[in-house]
């Protein structure tokens, strides 16, 4: 029985996957740029949904808040790569 739960403990824990800044970047322009939703891209490049959706609403908020602070769009870009930094 100790075995069996261990055994599901371990099948609980999630893989973790760390990506690199300018990734999260490009994948965030890639769907700023295209038509597609999040879901289909997230596909295309094989990153979970939930990641790439979590990025995009980062960019989104940051866009958001900047557009009342009236910053200029390198401003922006400033600030959303230190959103992903690792």
């Amino acid at each position: 029985m100790d075995n069996f739960l261990s055994l599901k403990r371990r099948q609980k824990r999630r893989i973790t996957r760390e990506y690199p800044r300018e990734y999260k970047l490009e994948c965030v322009r890639i769907y700023v740029e295209s038509k597609k939703g999040y879901y289909k891209i997230s596909e295309e490049l094989g990153v979970p949904r939930s990641t790439l959706k979590g990025w995009i609403d980062r960019y989104m908020d940051e866009i958001k808040s900047e557009e009342k602070g009236k910053k200029g769009i390198s401003q922006v870009i400033k600030i959303f790569s230190l959103l992903f930094r690792n």
